[in-house]
């Protein structure tokens, strides 16, 4: 077990768990379960975002061309213990590092024995602008349909003025008898 802060995991009384808290309250701010592979905050993961701390912003450009690159998947877990990694069993879902590499990789680390990982966190931007980028698209489309529409109004309007004409045309002169 680990636990950090005072009192946490104070009442604990099982194997493999992870508190960080500054009570024995039920809850604690960062719960774990190693064998689970179970972490879970009991608050908000924050990053840092302030835009006094960034500089060279910039905004992204081709989201939706990079979004469609991305491949989702579902995967197990091979068994890498014996590499101390801890992976196993259940099914998951997620991306593949490499894949993503060469379509994002800013998002992509890759540790010192070469194994990569993806920052999940980093690619809401990315589908963010790729949503953006769609809507207009849409709105785009909307306003060609409603064009459209008007220019099948008119000429449905015209074809009701020549068909009404030709029918006019059509029909056959009434002889006026002179007495």
């Amino acid at each position: 077990n680990v636990f950090l802060g005072s009192s946490a995991g104070y009442l604990e009384n099982e194997s493999y768990k992870l508190f960080i808290d500054v009570s024995s309250t039920s809850s604690p701010l960062i719960y774990g379960e190693f064998d689970n592979r179970l972490v879970q905050i009991n608050g908000s993961l924050t990053i840092a975002s302030d835009e006094r701390l960034k500089k060279n912003i910039e905004p992204l450009r081709s989201a939706l061309g990079k979004v469609l690159q991305l491949r989702g998947v579902s995967y197990e877990w091979k068994e890498l213990r014996q590499e101390g990694r801890g992976f196993g069993g259940s099914k998951e879902i997620g991306l593949i590092a490499q894949e993503v590499e060469k379509t994002l990789p800013e998002i992509v680390h890759t540790d010192s024995r070469g194994y990569k990982s993806v920052a999940y966190d980093k690619v809401v931007p990315v589908l963010l602008e790729a949503i953006k980028e769609q809507q207009a698209m849409i709105t785009h489309h909307e306003e060609l349909a409603r064009e459209e529409d008007g220019r099948i109004g008119k000429l449905e309007n015209a074809l009701e003025i020549m068909e009404a004409r030709l029918t006019n045309l059509e029909r056959p002169a009434k002889t006026v008898s002179m007495k």
